[in-house]
Parts: structure tokens; sequence; C-alpha cells
């Protein structure tokens, strides 16, 4: 989607910020009270929405496993923890 709101939706309660900026690098979620980095949030965001848009894509699982295990350790990484491979 062109126009997917990567770093202005809350990458918990899907809450959209319409009146973030560029300018504004944090902002926090109304709905959860989460204190969000724009950058950070918005690559959880993409990650998920990429998750969703490849778990459609046929089914090829082993093929499929390797790339969902490959995604987790990208997110792990993205929150410095180790990765909960399937």
């Amino acid at each position: 989607d062109k126009f997917f709101h990567s770093s202005k939706t809350c990458n918990k309660y899907k809450f959209i910020n319409q009146d973030l900026t560029l300018a504004d690098r944090e902002w926090v979620c109304p709905v959860c009270s989460s204190k969000l980095n724009r950058d950070k949030n918005a690559s959880y965001n993409i990650l998920e929405q990429g998750l969703k848009i490849y778990s459609g894509c046929g089914t090829q699982s082993e093929l499929k496993q390797k790339r969902v295990e490959a995604l987790l350790v990208v997110k792990a990484s993205l929150r410095n923890t180790k990765p909960k491979l399937l």
C-alpha cells in the first residue's frame, strides 16, 4: 500500500496519529500510553505488514518457514533480543 502509515500507526493498538509531522521523532499513543520512536515503530509495522502479505502467498511451507524465521531474527535484532525460532 503506497499510503501505509507505518510511522503514524501505533504498532500495538493500531491508533493512527494524523497529527504527526516529519519533525516529530517520538510520540505517545493516546490509546496505550506507549512512548514510540518513529523509526522503530515504523519498522515493526512494516515487518507485520510484510508478514501479512507473505502469509497469503502459496503453500511452499519449507521456504515459508525459513523466511518467517529470518524475519523473526530481524525483528529480534531490532529489539536487541534473541529470536525464538519456531
